[in-house]
Formats: structure tokens, sequence, C-alpha cells
């Protein structure tokens, strides 16, 4: 009708059909990408993983070669030019309703919590030219949360040292900070021979008796590990019931640790 005629531009209307009902019938290209997803989605610093996506035309008529962009956002799962780039796809010629399944293998070096997606390049007289990036796909990258050993260290400033399993101290490691170190692990800590403290140090240790990468029949303290203590704030189940499956999943989305 004339409302609509006024509200599209001429270049709109050439790729534009309506059927008998009076419904609209896009008969130009239309590139999309969706269903993002990785292969691990928690990740230690550097560790390689796999992402993966569709591109699909559902436009009417088959489409240009184009040019799939990955993307990292370090924010929210919206995904768009402006995050960071890291990896290109060439996409082939797709008839209408066809698909292309890409993916990209890819690593991120610092720890944190990313989305990572993907964007079609738009082509000539496509129908909907602003739909062409994907949703992004959580990826938490962290310390190794099984058994970890801290050795060959001087601890002089105040830091916390976590593990999912058993942490071990030592060999070569100093505690020298007066403001304290403070040894964290869910089944046990443990000491060995070149282990010291300095006169006037500090330090502090805490145990869960239970590998929190593991679900068990303990109810856990929220004292007992800093990581306890994040997953219990966002489900206090966790420190009220036993250990489940669903407490060990928020230890990589709460605590950003990975588990083994």
């Amino acid at each position: 009708n004339g409302d609509f005629t006024s509200a599209v531009s001429r270049n709109t209307l050439s790729s534009i059909d309506f059927d008998v009902t009076g419904c609209v019938m896009f008969t130009a290209p239309d590139l999309i990408v969706e269903a993002p997803s990785t292969d691990d989605p928690a990740v230690t610093p550097g560790q390689g993983f796999t992402l993966s996506a569709t591109v699909r035309n559902q436009g009417g008529r088959a489409c240009d070669v184009s040019t799939l962009t990955w993307y990292r956002s370090d924010d929210n799962a919206v995904i768009s030019t402006f995050d960071t780039e890291i990896g290109t796809d060439a996409v082939g010629l797709l008839l209408a309703g066809e698909t292309s399944p890409e993916s990209l293998a890819t690593s991120i070096p610092s720890e944190g919590t990313y989305w990572l997606g993907a964007c079609i390049d738009p082509i000539h007289g496509e129908s909907l030219p602003n739909n062409q990036c994907s949703t992004g796909v959580k990826v938490v990258v962290g310390q190794s949360c099984g058994a970890v050993t801290v050795a060959d260290l001087t601890v002089a400033s105040m830091t916390t040292f976590q593990a999912c399993g058993e942490l071990t101290g030592g060999p070569a490691l100093e505690v020298t900070t007066p403001l304290g170190a403070a040894f964290y692990g869910g089944e046990t800590v443990r000491f060995v021979d070149g282990f010291s403290v300095a006169a006037g140090a500090e330090m502090t240790a805490g145990v869960c008796g239970q590998n929190l990468c593991a679900a068990g029949a303990e109810t856990l303290a929220a004292s007992c590990h800093p990581c306890v203590q994040s997953v219990c704030a966002v489900d206090p189940v966790c420190c009220t019931d036993p250990w489940d499956a669903e407490c060990v999943e928020l230890v990589q989305s709460a605590c950003e640790l990975v588990c083994p």
C-alpha cells in the first residue's frame, strides 16, 4: 500500500515481491549467521579450541561469494564489527535456502569471560543488510583447577592460590609478605620440602575435603574456598545441600576456573 511504499526505498523495493495475499516475499539473497558454538566452553590461557557457526542464505535467490569474519567480545553476547577480529573464512556461492558450516581454530591468551561469534559481509542487492552478525557463545578462560603446584616462587605480596583438587606448596616456595598469602585446596593442601615462611610473614590455608570439579555427597561451607563462596553466592543451595553437578558447572562460570 502507499504507507509501505513510502517507508521503503526504491532500491529495497526492487528486491521485494508480493504474493496474492499481500504478504511480502523476499526474492533477493539474505545471508545470516546462526548456531554459534564451541567445542570447549572453558579453557586455560593459550589453550586451543574450535568455534563453529552456520551461514544461511534465507533469501529467495542465490548469493555471491562472501567473507565470514570471526569476532571476540569482552563484555556481552552482542557481536558486532566493532568487536575484536580473530579470523576470517571465505564463503562460497549459496543457493536460496542453502547453508555453509564454518569453523575456526583459535585460542585466547588472557583470563576472563568472553563471547565469540561471527558476521558475514553483506553482498550487493541483499534484502536485509542489517542482520549479518550472530549472537555470541560464552567462553571462560581461567587457571587450571585440578591439581595445582606452586613452586620456584617468592610470595612478596598478598596473593591467593587455589586448586579445585590438591594444592601443593613447594619446593622452592617462600612466603615473605606480612600482608598474607592464602592457599586453598578443594581436597587437600600440602607443603613439601623447600617451603618456608619468613619471620613476620603471614599465611592462611583452607580445605573443603571435596574436589570442586566433581559432584559428591559432602555439603561444603562457603568459607572453605573462595570459589565455593562465589558459587554459593550464585546458587545458595550449593552450601546447604551436597555439592552436585550444577555446583560443579558454576566453578567455571562463577569462579573462572577450568576443571580438567
